[in-house]
């Protein structure tokens, strides 16, 4: 018995090794995309990545405590729930109190008000890593493989277009964590029988996920049917299946309400978003002339899912395009060929039909803004489903046989090139000028 202990005690820490060498890996790249990327210099553009400026205004307002929506705050993304902003704000404050303005970057901004603003990219950081965390942990409990769930995590640590999210301030990157959270949430709960056991957990996660970007919203709708057909099964009752609603609310409401009182009714900030558009923006729908070029802009999403970097003006090689291509089509074979053979079919349709759902509601939700509001193919609105898919991908390529580890070695030193070549585009291209 006592050896047993010790067997296990080894295992632990070196699993605990590998979490560790994995948050590693996760956060070199991000840290050199935070750390590279220019941002408000006199003599270049304002910004290296999507609207960085005002939601970095945003974070700067809520680190001196200033909570005033828009248009007081001057940024739109005041009026939103500040969660997805609420750690770059928070780490933005420690650092200053800890350092002043002495945080490292390789483009210091000549503005005082922006000085050290790398160090609001750092809740990125720490969200990609929660990201990763979450990817092993459902990884583990759906393959029960330790070297599975170790892939699946490195896959998402590389993932170039992730990287780049996460090494910048916004939005995307708490939404992306958010739906992992309820993605490993689900895991757990499915794994365990579908039951009373672990289904809470759903619900508040499913709460972090509706103080997110709406993009992550897509998640919600497949979680809720599942749990209605865990009813229907009677594998949860109808007073349990009641809480698991309630805790979602609990844990969002009172952030909600209280962007609700501050934006005179409007909860989500979408009501203030519109008023912007018709003041301030002025986008361009796809109409006319764009509604014909449907085949590119399917095209440039999905190049943008995987990688394109700066303002969605700095893309990969194409060769990279056509790999990642290839990967996913041999992992969606062998998935499916998994799926046939698993002893625990029934289970595995529904968490596909689930990774299918939330794809698919993504994909519509982001088709359905450019053409009704703003005409932007911009990939990383998809990532909170394409995450979930990279996990299942990798998955799937593992067992693979013959030649299983071969595959999937291939797919992972193919995300590592992508990453580094990504990295090393956006540091020899900042956008100056």
């Amino acid at each position: 018995m006592l050896r047993d202990r010790r067997t296990e005690t080894r295992g632990e820490r070196v699993g605990y090794a590998v979490a560790c060498l994995l948050l590693l890996v996760a956060l070199v790249p991000r840290a050199i995309v935070a750390w590279t990327l220019p941002l408000g210099m006199p003599e270049q553009r304002m910004e290296c990545a999507p609207d960085e400026g005002l939601q970095l205004w945003t974070v700067l307002h809520y680190a001196d405590g200033d909570l005033a929506t828009w248009p007081a705050s001057g940024s739109i993304y005041s009026a939103y729930p500040p969660a997805p902003y609420a750690l770059h704000a928070v780490l933005l404050r420690a650092v200053r109190a800890a350092l002043g303005n002495g945080w490292p970057s390789r483009f210091p901004s000549s503005w005082w008000r922006l000085q050290s603003y790398t160090a609001a990219r750092l809740g990125g950081m720490l969200l990609g890593c929660v990201t990763v965390l979450c990817a092993i942990f459902s990884a583990q409990l759906w393959s029960q493989s330790r070297g599975l769930a170790i892939a699946s995590g490195l896959a998402v640590a590389l993932y170039p277009q992730l990287v780049f999210v996460n090494g910048y301030v916004n939005g995307d990157s708490y939404t992306v964590a958010a739906v992992a959270c309820l993605m490993f949430a689900l895991s757990r709960w499915a794994t365990a029988g579908e039951g009373a056991a672990g289904v809470l957990w759903v619900g508040a996660a499913a709460g972090l996920v509706l103080l997110g970007k709406p993009n992550g919203y897509a998640a919600l709708v497949p979680t809720a049917v599942w749990l209605l057909d865990a009813l229907r099964r009677r594998r949860i009752v109808l007073g349990r299946f009641i809480e698991v609603g309630g805790v979602g609310v609990l844990v969002a409401a009172p952030i909600l309400v209280w962007n609700g009182l501050r934006n005179e009714g409007d909860l989500l900030g979408l009501g203030k978003y519109r008023e912007w558009l018709a003041t301030a923006y002025h986008p361009r729908p796809a109409t006319g002339f764009f509604a014909d070029r449907i085949p590119w802009f399917l095209r440039e999403l999905g190049r943008s899912a995987f990688g394109v970097f700066r303002n969605a003006d700095l893309p990969l090689p194409s060769v990279f395009y056509l790999c990642v291509v290839i990967f996913s089509l041999i992992g969606l074979v062998a998935g499916a060929r998994a799926l046939r053979q698993t002893l625990r079919r029934s289970l595995a349709v529904r968490a596909t039909l689930w990774l299918t759902a939330t794809l698919a509601l993504n994909v519509a939700v982001v088709v359905w803004n450019a053409w009704a509001v703003d005409y932007q193919p911009q990939g990383r609105y998809l990532l909170p489903a394409v995450i979930p898919i990279v996990i299942a991908v990798t998955g799937a390529l593992g067992p693979v046989r013959p030649g299983g580890r071969v595959l999937l070695a291939s797919w992972l030193g193919f995300l590592a090139v992508a990453t580094a070549t990504a990295v090393a585009m956006i540091h020899a291209n900042p956008c100056l000028g």
